[in-house]
């Protein structure tokens, strides 16, 4: 299922973040809740793709994510034994519909 997605938008809301995959098609859908610790309210949608190449360098298990309405995705991670950091930013952005 995950294949048929193209798109992902981010709903923050207190301490949860929800991420929906979203197809073409509405049965093309996936629904993800993750709790969080800190957040302000937020509605991003991105390109699937774009999220799934940089996925592909994360090589940690501390992941932040900044995102905002109206603001490029920012991904970072540790990685390294020497406390070294790693950023993406993402863009473009495709307007929230």
């Amino acid at each position: 299922l995950l294949e048929k997605c193209d798109k992902v938008r981010f709903l923050a809301e207190d301490s949860t973040l929800q991420c929906f995959l979203r197809g073409a098609d509405e049965d093309d859908s996936l629904k993800h809740t993750y709790k969080i610790q800190k957040t302000t309210s937020g509605n991003s949608l991105y390109a699937l793709d774009y999220l799934k190449e940089l996925a592909g360098g994360i090589c940690s298990d501390n992941i932040r994510i900044e995102y905002g309405t109206d603001k490029p995705i920012l991904i970072s991670s540790d990685f390294g034994e020497h406390g070294s950091e790693l950023e993406y930013l993402l863009a473009p952005r495709i307007e929230v519909e």
